[in-house]
């Protein structure tokens, strides 16, 4: 499977987050299960749509991006608040072999705190917990 990485200043990619923020908001639709009439994220779609699997490997999304840790190994044995701890702290924890600095620091900003935790749960579950 080949792989693109675009690399771009933080500021272009501050502004492509929020961009993408803003238009998740605004396509949201469907039915939550609180009932307020957006659709509940599915954490699949979260992963792959925030390219994800750029930079991390994870066997049930198909992806062996190779520039963060392989997630099938690294999060075997950790826990839903360690999981959303790395994604929206991701220089918190660092996993031998990789250094700070790696993954964006503003996914607690940019995703939604559904998509967040559709994020946290299928993660929790595609990777034996």
């Amino acid at each position: 499977m080949r792989q693109t990485a675009h690399v771009v200043e933080p500021e272009e990619f501050e502004r492509w987050a929020t961009e993408r923020a803003a238009g998740a908001q605004e396509g949201a639709g469907g039915t939550d299960e609180a009932g307020s009439g957006a659709a509940a994220p599915d954490g699949k779609t979260v992963f792959t749509e925030n390219s994800c699997g750029g930079c991390h490997a994870l066997s049930d999304a198909a992806t062996t991006g190779g520039t963060g840790p392989d997630l099938d190994q690294g999060l075997a044995d950790k826990d839903a608040a360690f999981i959303e701890q790395s994604i929206v702290d991701p220089n918190a924890e660092i996993t031998e072999g990789f250094s700070a600095g790696l993954m964006p620091t503003n996914y607690g900003e940019t995703l939604q705190p559904a998509e967040l935790d559709a994020l946290v749960k299928y993660l929790d579950e595609v990777t034996g917990r």
